[in-house]
């Protein structure tokens, strides 16, 4: 088995910094942006964010399947070869780089807040958009089945795409701060200040995709070459050494060759260098080649071993998944994971500037802190972990995020007239969500398994349930906010309003949190007898 070393993870794991970025400024800032630069009514808000979710509900499954489906590409002569997976990413980036764009530097219909053109042209754009996220999301999760067999790697993997996730995060929030504090209005909102933000989420997702093509195209060859030397090696095949030399300088770029002994067509070279690889199966090699990937200090690595809940089962068909009914569990914690963080992110910026009237500085600061949090969270998941075991890691994950959210509770109220005291639960819904998110991310690679045929599907179909739930759930609260937050006279209602944020912060995220342990708890205790 071929190796994935340290550098080709983390330029791997860029792969969806475009996404991560992009998805900040949406979960984060798309209903403040639309209602109070663009003067949308809560409604119509609601309606363009549930557009978007639906249409990335639809694709994510279709996409996984017509990933499946797939066949590479080599273009340019032979310089780029894109696997199926790729070739699906490469199209949703490009997707999403157009119609970002269009949706936040672009202002339609100026001046005509509930003109039906508005809704249309945004909620289109959001549609398109959402589409293309979703090619490059289920694209890149597909991958990391793809690229390991290894439990250990694949969540090293994704623990490193969670990090990059955060980092891209934070950077989102540092940028919108200077942009608050040095773009005239200093210190409030402002339509230009998000074309701006929109700018910088651009130019740093366009390079670090540009990077992920590049390793990308060096990890398939890699690929090719290593199932390319499996056949030829197996079946004794008297071509190998031309077959195998020309792949070999196409990977190496290098005038180097592979020795061959011409008289006897002795291959035993290859066959030893290939014996070598077999034995060293871990595919993920931290610093050099001969270093263990199971280094305790690497800040990229989660769970180590995988649940015995999931035996390896062969499914022939993406049908056969619809059959299986830890399919459906497993979706279902997934999808109540990101809820209480899409819920969480979503509203965090009316609770801040609606509820507890802080400045518009808050709306950086609040969010970086909690995803800072996330961050450090991830480089100590090993030694949790490793102590707790990974069920119980969630459990507390999952007791950390309810907390957090029953604190909402209080803030901004007498029992807790300090609005500062805020950052505290915004410390604990971090560590909390970081630890549920990449826990149902590597419950889903066990569900996976060796089933990696049909990978993208599962993956597809986890995140359909993911946006359908955060799309539902967002219009249903964009409606009730259109009835609390303006009275009969048409004015804003600002004291009903700030209690219902307030509900909603303390309700849906605790409530989610607590649904997904009582779902971890019950498949336990009917499939597995050790957790």
């Amino acid at each position: 088995m071929w190796r994935l070393d340290r550098t080709e993870l983390i330029c791997f794991a860029l792969g969806t910094v475009l996404n991560d970025l992009t998805a900040a400024c949406w979960f984060t800032y798309l209903l403040i942006y639309l209602e109070d630069t663009l003067y949308f009514d809560p409604t119509v808000a609601g309606v363009v964010v549930l557009v978007g979710q639906i249409s990335d509900a639809i694709a994510t499954p279709l996409v996984g399947l017509g990933s499946d489906m797939s066949d590479g590409k080599i273009l340019f002569n032979g310089a780029w070869h894109l696997d199926r997976r790729t070739l699906w990413h490469l199209v949703g980036t490009c997707l999403v780089i157009v119609f970002y764009t269009l949706i936040w530097t672009v202002e339609c219909c100026s001046g005509q807040s509930n003109h039906g053109w508005n809704a249309v042209y945004y909620a289109t754009g959001a549609a398109i958009f959402n589409f293309g996220w979703a090619s490059v999301q289920v694209s890149h999760l597909a991958l990391t089945g793809d690229l390991s067999k290894d439990e250990d790697c694949r969540t090293r993997i994704n623990s490193a795409r969670h990090s990059f996730s955060i980092i891209s995060s934070l950077l989102v929030f540092a940028s919108y701060l200077v942009l608050i504090e040095t773009v005239h209005p200093t210190g409030e909102k402002s339509a230009d200040k998000f074309h701006y933000l929109a700018a910088i989420v651009l130019v740093v997702g366009i390079a670090t995709s540009i990077v992920f093509y590049w390793i990308m195209n060096k990890i398939t060859y890699k690929r090719e070459f290593d199932s390319s030397s499996d056949f030829f090696l197996q079946n004794d095949d008297p071509t190998a050494y031309l077959a195998l030399n020309e792949l070999h300088l196409q990977i190496s770029g290098t005038n180097s060759e592979i020795s061959q002994d011409e008289d006897t067509k002795d291959y035993s070279k290859i066959r030893t260098e290939e014996t070598i690889r077999e034995s060293t199966s871990a595919s993920c090699i931290v610093g050099g080649d001969n270093e263990s990937q199971t280094t305790a200090s690497d800040p990229f690595l989660g769970v180590s071993q995988r649940d015995p809940t999931f035996e390896d089962e062969l499914v022939q068909n993406w049908t056969d998944w619809l059959k299986e009914p830890k399919f459906y569990m497993v979706g279902a914690i997934y999808m109540l994971s990101r809820l209480a963080m899409n819920i969480t992110m979503v509203y965090m910026s009316f609770y801040l500037v609606k509820t507890l009237e802080m400045d518009d500085a808050a709306l950086a600061l609040v969010p970086a802190t909690m995803y800072l949090s996330s961050f450090l969270t991830t480089l100590r998941l090993e030694k949790m972990n490793k102590k707790l075991g990974r069920n119980k890691s969630f459990y507390f994950g999952a007791l950390a995020t309810i907390i957090a959210s029953v604190l909402c509770a209080f803030f901004g109220t007498q029992d807790i007239p300090q609005d500062n005291y805020v950052y505290i639960a915004f410390v604990i819904f971090g560590f909390g969500t970081a630890v549920t998110i990449v826990g149902s991310l590597s419950i889903i690679a066990d569900l996976v398994g060796e089933n990696l045929k049909w990978g993208a599907f599962v993956y597809g179909v986890m995140s359909f349930a993911d946006k359908l739930a955060a799309g539902v759930v967002i219009i249903g609260i964009q409606l009730h906010r259109d009835n609390v937050c303006i009275n009969e006279n048409d004015e804003p209602d600002t004291e009903e309003c700030q209690d219902f944020v307030r509900i909603v912060m303390s309700t849906i995220p605790s409530a989610s949190s607590g649904m997904a342990v009582l779902i971890l708890a019950i498949m336990t205790k009917f499939y597995s007898t050790n957790s």
